[in-house]
């Protein structure tokens, strides 16, 4: 398949933050009940569209197989309800690497990269009376290792995208679409391949919530020209119609920088897939210059791809700003995270910041920074919205909980 469209040129407005801006309103830390050391809770989260419902990835439990932790929020008040785990968990298999929610939050599309198969993702359906039920587990190809680093799920919960960043010859990566009915059946759909070796296809992916329109990064494409290799850190979209997907666009980092990230960090989409978030947190150079991380949006006019702002922060490029965002279902709300900058003099405890567009170019930011983050916490190294963007589920994957380093913690807004 020759992949050669790009997203059209045009001039986007630039939105910048400190790591001091106005803050927002104080956070609640969520806790595993089983604590344990260098477990990583919050290595990943997701929320429900109503933001009641939160999914917290707890990938190195010490002697134990992997889980997420399910919690719900109840006048106010937060409480773990649950605790999810494979039904052939062991130890390692890194169950929660990735989480991803059905609109409703009755569907969990949980990645275990490291299942002794190379890799599996399982889907669990929750019943009207609150119990969690594992419908389906699919594996990865014969001969894969890290099958589904990243995960994404449709809405409705029945449209699939599965990334493994070193599928395939030489680390090219893939993507696997898949839909899944109401029971549980899993039918594979259209599968691809990175553009180059070590092109890393499958890094990251996202879903619009309509399950029409897809994204997979590509962070590690390169080609020769001439006599020098040029790495181009890209994109490619996908669109559903009649229940298949085809290829439309490939999208470039708009900097022309190599390495910064674009496509390996946060992604997402817009419930109609008309807008898209990039984030290209290494930062990486230009002209031999390093540069700090960025955030584009770009928006899809009907036959490309338009990048129309660009949120950056006024800090170096160690912060990894934008290794992780979301978005809000109408595309208006922006969010995206800094887990190595300063916060409160602690380096590296991170911080996020969310805009808000009120009219056409027009928008206000606000931070998050948790009272208490210590150095090393990385709040922020994973994010999530609810569909009106309004309270913001974040990971704290290094914080230590309980005296037990690198236990790990979320914080719900």
């Amino acid at each position: 398949m020759q992949m050669l469209r790009r997203a059209a040129a045009v001039a986007a407005a630039t939105f910048s933050f400190g790591l001091l801006a106005a803050g927002a309103a104080p956070a609640v830390e969520l806790n595993a009940d089983d604590p344990s050391a260098d477990a990583r809770f919050g290595y990943s989260v997701a929320l429900s569209d109503d933001g009641n419902r939160a999914l917290v990835g707890n990938v190195y439990r010490s002697g134990l197989p992997s889980a997420v932790y399910v919690f719900e929020r109840s006048g106010g008040i937060w409480s773990q309800v649950d605790k999810l785990t494979a039904s052939d968990g062991v130890t390692g298999d890194r169950f929660g690497s990735d989480v991803a929610l059905s609109g409703n939050g009755d569907r969990a599309v949980v990645s275990a990269p490291g299942e002794a198969g190379g890799g599996a993702v399982y889907v669990l359906d929750r019943d009207s009376g609150g119990s969690w039920t594992e419908v389906t587990k699919i594996d990865g190809p014969t001969g894969s290792s890290g099958f589904a680093d990243a995960v994404a799920v449709s809405d409705d919960g029945s449209q699939l995208v599965l990334g493994n960043a070193c599928g395939g010859t030489n680390c090219q990566g893939r993507a696997h679409f898949y839909s899944v009915d109401a029971a549980g059946t899993a039918t594979a759909g259209l599968t691809i391949s990175g553009l180059s070796d070590t092109a890393f296809l499958g890094w990251n992916v996202a879903i619009s919530g309509d399950g029409a329109t897809a994204v997979v990064g590509q962070d590690g494409y390169n080609y020769v020209s001439g006599s020098r290799t040029i790495y181009q850190s890209n994109v490619l979209t996908f669109r559903r119609s009649s229940g298949s997907w085809s290829y439309t666009r490939q999208v470039n980092t708009p900097r022309g920088a190599t390495g910064d990230g674009f496509g390996q960090d946060a992604l997402a989409l817009s419930d109609d897939g008309r807008y898209m978030l990039v984030g290209a947190s290494a930062g990486g150079t230009i002209s031999g210059t390093a540069v700090g991380g960025r955030g584009y949006l770009f928006t899809w006019g009907g036959t490309s791809w338009a990048h129309s702002t660009t949120f950056s922060v006024t800090t170096s490029n160690w912060c990894e700003f934008g290794q992780d965002g979301d978005l809000s279902d109408d595309g208006s709300v922006v969010l995206l995270t800094k887990p190595e900058c300063t916060s409160a003099n602690a380096y590296g405890g991170g911080a996020a910041a969310k805009w808000t567009r009120s009219t056409g170019t027009t928008w206000t930011s606000v931070s998050y920074q948790p009272a208490g983050l210590a150095s090393g916490d990385k709040f922020g190294s994973s994010a999530a919205l609810p569909a009106d963007g309004s309270t913001p589920l974040f990971g704290a994957l290094s914080r230590t909980a309980a005296g037990l380093s690198w236990a790990g913690a979320a914080f719900a807004y």
